[in-house]
């Protein structure tokens, strides 16, 4: 089972970043509404349309849906569930959306092999709504975009701060608590292709990243990072290719600590 065959894809309509976390906003899709105030899961990015739920997912790359939750932010909390050993839970905050992708390979992972040959057993609780599912293989997170090439397939030369990237939306050397968002402004006048846009967290490609474009024509680019990454000094590089060949590559740094820790 999956979110079902119908409806159109859904599209990325805004991201917000705050001193404690991202949260998501504006994401439209054109599925049939559910009930108010449900929640619905399934496998990212194949089952990203329709409003069934899926009790099996292939890969840690959860996709959640919402319905008839009020505006502004929302938790999600993740625990293992028996026969899946050990009490752990995994929390990420966000903003009313129709569709998140929500990767849970570094939690679940880092759990040990599962009880199950099915997987791991895991109950996600959304305002007081909750989906229990199976997550059969935990090694596989969201996907990965693939590294800029040149329309030749031969990688790309970027200039670094070039003239497509602006400034980075949290500013360098920002210091963030875990979860979250990551982001740098594209001022390019020609549309981007997500899959041509390569965003790497101390040297490491990371995914999946959000485009979402300005009404003043430019975009924003954005990861969000997730309650297992390290605190201290991270490394943030994105890379832009567009259909010409020309790139365009962004560096700085950003401090991630936990609440309570200085500033």
């Amino acid at each position: 089972m999956n979110f079902g065959k119908h409806g159109r894809a859904v599209l990325l309509g805004g991201l917000l970043v705050s001193t404690s976390a991202l949260v998501f906003g504006g994401l439209l899709g054109g599925v049939a509404t559910a009930d108010p105030g449900t929640i619905k899961v399934g496998g990212y990015p194949a089952d990203r349309t329709g409003n069934g739920n899926d009790p099996h997912i292939d890969t840690a790359c959860v996709g959640l849906r919402t319905y008839g939750f009020p505006a502004g932010p929302m938790t999600a909390v993740f625990w293992t569930q028996g026969p899946t050993k050990g009490d752990s839970s995994y929390t990420v905050t966000a903003d009313n959306a129709t569709v998140i992708a929500l990767d849970l390979q570094n939690w679940l992972t880092g759990l040990g092999a599962p009880a199950s040959q099915q997987g791991f057993h895991v109950k996600i609780n959304v305002n007081g709504k909750e989906k229990t599912f199976w997550i059969a293989d935990p090694s596989k997170g969201c996907p990965k975009p693939a590294p800029p090439v040149t329309p030749g397939g031969v990688p790309a030369k970027c200039t670094a701060n070039g003239q497509y990237l602006g400034d980075s939306l949290t500013a360098d050397m920002a210091t963030l608590p875990p979860g979250s968002g990551i982001g740098v402004l594209y001022t390019g006048t020609e549309a981007l292709d997500s899959s041509k846009v390569q965003f790497k967290l101390d040297a490491t490609v990371v995914g999946p990243v959000y485009l979402v474009p300005q009404a003043d024509g430019t975009t924003q680019i954005w990861y969000m990072t997730d309650g297992a990454i390290t605190e201290g000094t991270h490394s943030v590089t994105v890379t832009v290719t567009l259909s010409n060949g020309s790139c365009a590559t962004k560096n700085w740094s950003v401090v991630v600590q936990s609440a309570g820790g200085a500033t």
